[in-house]
């Protein structure tokens, strides 16, 4: 499913870039995007290259704000745009992206694959990667099998507190969970 879901992503940019011309242009990955502007960016250069059944505003756990997109397989795509680059996250299908009391939607590790996009690389001088391609999420990752098991809050490792490592995990085991995954 994650393997589908990045493939489906870069079909989508592929033509958006057909007529969009150069994407390193799409985003300003220094600022936070308000709602508004997430809808802007998700109208001018995603949407009217992929099939879904309409958006919504919404807040995952962590209180990042985002944009709730209900793809045709049943499985919703948030997008959020800050100051770090762009996120987003792929919940497998309505049964598995419960939501809490608030109305936030619940990190569940296993049914939720990350990724990312125009990311500010996190160096010395802090360069924004290329919009033209979407990976799973290592946003300050070392680089190394170990770092995505046991590194920092994103790291794949039994009650996590954000999990965004674990695609990169899946991944790095040909799309296919691996045997240490931690459920």
């Amino acid at each position: 499913m994650q393997r589908k879901i990045i493939h489906t992503m870069k079909q989508t940019l592929r033509m958006s870039v057909a007529d969009n011309g150069d994407p390193d242009g799409w985003v300003n990955a220094k600022k936070n995007y308000t709602y508004d502007e997430t809808v802007e960016f998700l109208n001018t250069y995603l949407y009217p290259y992929m099939k879904h059944l309409g958006y919504r505003d919404c807040t995952i756990a962590s209180g990042q704000i985002g944009v709730c997109t209900n793809l045709m397989d049943g499985g919703v795509l948030w997008f959020s745009i800050d100051s770090n680059g762009g996120d987003i996250v792929y919940w497998v299908s309505p049964k598995y992206r419960d939501l809490s009391i608030d109305g936030k939607l619940k990190n569940k590790p296993r049914y939720k694959f990350q990724f990312q996009f125009a990311k500010v690389s996190g160096g010395p001088d802090n360069v924004t990667n290329s919009i033209s391609y979407i990976e799973p999420y290592i946003f300050g990752w070392d680089g190394t099998r170990n770092g995505l098991k046991d590194g920092n809050t994103w790291a794949c490792k039994p009650n996590c507190k954000n999990c965004g490592y674990c695609t990169k995990l899946i991944q790095m085991n040909s799309w296919k969970i691996p045997s240490d995954y931690p459920w």
